[in-house]
């Protein structure tokens, strides 16, 4: 800390004649509130720095993840990013609460594979926005597939014909699926 602190040093010189115990107890909370904010300003640069480059969210996610989802809902992040930044995002957007795990590997049929093994669930979802590198390795791997296409279309693409089982538009339209798909299971 540092003591010499204009805020501190201001309220000690209007401290001078006042009884010790309440100058102290007025000292110390002089103390708290510089330290605070402090705090805050460094909170808001390290918020700034690691904010920089995090991808905004896409349509309907919060909501989803916050009103639309049972708290039995296990939800697993396959990312072919770095496990720490995507967590460190889920943080930012204060999504990390409702995430069960976060799997980091190249989305082939072997990281949805071994999502699927490693979790009993009856219903398994898998949304992303690459045919190719979200909807076909996942289906593979037994999960219903929901497509949530993004701007991103690479050529490559042109010639894909994985085919999702539901296509999106906005995250909260994952709900209705996530019921349908569960009542079509229980008939």
């Amino acid at each position: 800390c540092d003591w010499s602190s204009d805020v501190y040093s201001s309220d000690l010189s209007r401290l001078a004649g006042v009884p010790e115990d309440i100058a102290i107890t007025s000292a110390l909370a002089a103390n708290e509130i510089a330290l605070e904010n402090r705090l805050a300003v460094a909170e808001s640069a390290f918020v700034d720095r690691i904010t920089q480059g995090v991808p905004c969210l896409r349509e309907g996610v919060e909501e989803f993840f916050h009103a639309t989802l049972a708290e039995s809902t296990r939800i697993i992040v396959a990312t072919e990013g770095s496990h720490r930044r995507c967590l460190a995002i889920l943080r930012i957007y204060n999504l990390d609460a409702r995430i069960y795990a976060v799997e980091s590997g190249s989305k082939a049929e072997g990281l949805y594979a071994r999502i699927a093994g490693a979790n009993t669930a009856r219903l398994r979802f898998a949304v992303g926005d690459q045919p190719d590198r979200d909807i076909k390795p996942a289906r593979e791997a037994g999960f219903t597939t929901v497509l949530f296409p993004s701007a991103f279309e690479p050529e490559w693409l042109e010639n894909d014909s994985t085919q999702p089982d539901f296509t999106i538009n906005s995250f909260t339209q994952l709900g209705a699926i996530l019921n349908q798909v569960s009542t079509e299971r229980d008939k």
